[in-house]
């Protein structure tokens, strides 16, 4: 069963889970203290390069985060559709 992911312009609200969805992805296996910081510094780079932070959410939770670079076009988000399979 399918269910539709919402897909918002990124709160301020929402860095730490994308800090903690980096941390997961990219340094899981180092040490916790520095992969939370390495983690916090590839979030506000990406998010200083990006000139559109979106981010996809199910029932609340942020499941991930869609950057994007140069020139948008307004109708751009409505071509994206986004569906999980459930748990």
């Amino acid at each position: 069963m399918a269910h539709d992911v919402v897909v918002r312009r990124l709160r301020e609200a929402d860095y730490p889970t994308m800090e903690e969805l980096v941390r997961r992805t990219w340094y899981a296996d180092g040490d916790p203290n520095i992969s939370r910081r390495l983690a916090a510094i590839d979030v506000l780079e990406g998010l200083a390069r990006a000139t559109h932070a979106m981010t996809a959410e199910l029932n609340g939770e942020v499941l991930g985060v869609i950057l994007g670079f140069g020139p948008f076009r307004k109708d751009a988000m409505a071509s994206i559709a986004v569906s999980v399979a459930a748990d």
